[in-house]
């Protein structure tokens, strides 16, 4: 998977992210470049997820925003190492909260408020992480039988938890997959749409993704791993 197939999927996922009705801006059709702010506070124990939300949030630090503010982001370092991420909104539960939300936001990037300001108000909206922070990556080069899955997701702000998988996901893949367990109603809407085949709906534009998705050798994932939980 070299750099020009993931700029291809990642603009393959914002056009199905229109049709969808979730797709609010593609701020980064290629891949996205290392943010040292952002990178260290991922990286600290003591960060909490609202703080590396809105740091992502506020320096436009992804590809795509969703019309919910949460967001998505699609990295790759070199042939076959990628990261993706998807940064669930945590300052909204009901409709009430997404109109305050959008409000504050408008009036932020318009200068009417400062970031402080901004700040404060939001505090009257207590977050409540629902959907969880989704990390994929896929790390040749740090992978150890069992210890360190080479593809592998980290489901929820713990960073330790490594899920292994035995294909190496596309980034049009790992959007999909987001867009039907996180947006059903979404999902079923654009769904409902569609012709009458099977291939022709979302369930089946997602399995013929998933043959985009290669099956890992055996040299990243040893028998021992296929024998063991994993995602195949």
């Amino acid at each position: 998977m070299n750099r020009r197939d993931i700029e291809n999927s990642i603009h393959r996922s914002w056009i199905f992210l229109e049709k969808v009705g979730l797709g609010s801006s593609f701020g980064q059709p290629g891949a996205l470049p290392v943010n040292e702010e952002f990178r260290d506070l991922a990286l600290s124990p003591e960060t909490k997820y609202t703080t590396l939300y809105m740091n992502g949030l506020q320096n436009s630090h992804y590809n795509i925003l969703l019309e919910d503010y949460s967001y998505f982001q699609y990295s790759w370092e070199k042939n076959e190492e990628v990261r993706y991420a998807y940064y669930s909104n945590p300052f909204i539960s009901t409709g009430h909260d997404m109109e305050k939300f959008r409000r504050l936001s408008q009036l932020l990037a318009a200068d009417m408020i400062t970031l402080e300001e901004y700040y404060t108000m939001l505090n009257d909206v207590q977050p409540e992480i629902r959907v969880p922070l989704i990390r994929y990556e896929n790390a040749p080069g740090q992978y150890v039988a069992l210890k360190h899955p080479c593809s592998h997701l980290h489901i929820g702000f713990h960073s330790e938890n490594r899920w292994p998988v035995r294909r190496v996901i596309t980034a049009s893949a790992f959007t999909m997959l987001i867009a039907k367990q996180y947006y059903p109603q979404e999902w079923e809407a654009l769904d409902s749409t569609l012709g009458e085949g099977f291939e022709e709906t979302l369930d089946g534009m997602l399995i013929e993704e998933r043959q985009n998705c290669r099956i890992i050798g055996d040299d990243y994932f040893a028998e021992l791993e296929e024998r063991s939980f994993h995602f195949g």
